[in-house]
């Protein structure tokens, strides 16, 4: 079951599309249900997956502490609806935008200045001052504040960047002669373009930061430089076909349906704005050549509380006669990788549970002792070994395991050129079923490292709100 989750006002505008995406779902094989935000928190049982069109940011945090798999997730939500969010989000991660700031009574503005609500949609609540007088009309309708200041752009001239499952499908330039706005609600003109190279690598930079399931990136201009003005989380697309052959809402259903094939198969992913993957196969127990093996549950657990750190995780969910970490052909073997392909992962970091009968506290695998699945990233094993020291652990690299079969995670990886490592915690540390009293301390000890690795291999440091 699909939820498409609105809003009582949004829903009211926007009947046609909730329609549509009903009739798609459908086309594909998936139920769904229509569901109002102000409902949700009386109901007790809950979808796989949350359409959400609505900016709800509560609403979209709840559906998730409920396991549910929400599009777009809450941080998106969270940024990407508040204006000045959204800013300081581009700009501690270096991406350009024009000086934006919070409106302020007492300080000095230079004129012209645009002037906008922090929380508006579709420029309806986006006004131009030319001086002061102009200026203090617009503030008298915003008596709680709530306004921010920005530079004015290009007249009335922008670009808006489809983008489905990270991807761009499409850019639509928007104009309009008579506004400095260039919205299509408002009476600009749509026209299907090309990216510039400088434009398309801006907004790659987006895509670095930050995942959508389906969103639009504004780019606007100032002398003809772009900048990257918003992000519309809850995208309309009523110029996209007006002015296009592109089924948008098919494509996005087509990235839902993906989503919910992948549970199918018995995981789940959980995004990320980071370049290092964390992965746990075993989560569950699994089938190896017909016999089941143990579940090694605490890698779900650590897996979860790093993608609250920002990594982007895959974790086994349920046994469908496989093992992940040992069949060639694997549904999450084939995830993985075309996701770290299409995302630019750097580094997947590998978790498994180690026998209570092992001396040790932890094993890395990192291949051979060349440490060939680390792929120029050779230092990493000792500096995680030296965390683990100083912690009191008792670290071994490739003893027991070494992850060297293409089978595993960690192998597979090597064959796609993507650098990895295997990481064996022992069971012993953090299991309930041993009255382990380490589970904290392992925590911390894998926030530790995997600082390290992102320091060692990620030339860019992406900052979050």
């Amino acid at each position: 079951m699909i939820w498409i989750v609105y809003d009582k006002n949004r829903y009211e505008l926007n009947r046609s599309f909730a329609k549509l995406l009903e009739e798609k779902l459908k086309g594909v094989g998936l139920k769904s249900k229509l569901v109002f935000a102000e409902n949700i928190k009386k109901r007790k049982n809950f979808p796989q997956i949350a359409i959400m069109r609505t900016e709800k940011i509560g609403v979209a945090q709840f559906l998730e502490k409920k396991g549910v798999i929400v599009c777009n997730n809450s941080k998106v939500s969270e940024i990407c609806n508040d204006k000045f969010k959204t800013y300081q989000f581009l700009k501690s991660n270096h991406i350009s935008v024009l000086d934006t700031w919070l409106y302020d009574e007492n300080s000095k503005q230079q004129f012209p200045v645009v002037v906008k609500s922090r929380f508006g949609h579709g420029g309806r609540e986006v006004f131009l001052a030319r001086g002061l007088e102009e200026l203090n009309g617009i503030t008298k309708k915003y008596p709680n504040g709530g306004l921010i200041c920005q530079q004015l752009a290009d007249f009335g001239k922008d670009k808006r960047v489809y983008v489905v499952g990270n991807n761009i499908v499409v850019a639509m330039l928007r104009q309009n002669n008579k506004d400095f706005r260039a919205n299509f609600s408002l009476g600009g003109t749509a026209l299907e373009v090309v990216l510039t190279k400088q434009e398309k690598q801006l907004v790659e930079k987006v895509l670095n930061c930050l995942y959508f399931d389906f969103a639009g990136i504004d780019i606007i201009y100032k002398n003809s430089i772009p900048y990257i003005n918003e992000i519309e989380d809850i995208v309309g697309c009523r110029m996209v076909y007006q002015n296009t052959k592109i089924d948008i809402a098919q494509k996005y259903i087509e990235h839902i349906k993906g989503i919910n094939d992948m549970k199918k198969n018995g995981f789940i992913f959980l995004e990320g704005d980071k370049k290092i993957l964390v992965s746990a196969p075993h989560a569950v127990e699994q089938t190896r050549d017909g016999v089941n093996k143990f579940a090694e549950p605490e890698t779900a657990l650590f897996a979860k509380i790093l993608n609250q750190k920002g990594y982007p995780t895959i974790i086994k969910s349920e046994n469908v006669g496989d093992d992940a970490n040992y069949d060639l052909d694997s549904p999450y073997k084939t995830f993985l990788y075309d996701y770290c392909k299409n995302n630019k992962v750097k580094f997947v970091l590998d978790l498994h549970q180690l026998s209570a009968k092992r001396e040790m506290h932890f094993c890395l695998g990192t291949g051979d002792d060349a440490d060939r699945n680390l792929i120029g990233h050779k230092v990493l094993a000792q500096k995680i070994k030296e965390i683990a020291t100083n912690c009191g652990f008792v670290c071994e690299i490739n003893n027991p395991y070494k992850a060297s079969s293409e089978r595993t995670i960690s192998g597979f990886c090597l064959t796609k050129n993507i650098p990895s490592m295997q990481l064996e915690i022992n069971s012993k540390l953090v299991s309930s079923y041993y009255n382990a009293t380490q589970f904290d301390d392992v925590a911390s000890f894998l926030e530790q490292i995997i600082e390290v690795i992102e320091k060692e291999v990620c030339n860019e440091n992406i900052v979050s709100l």
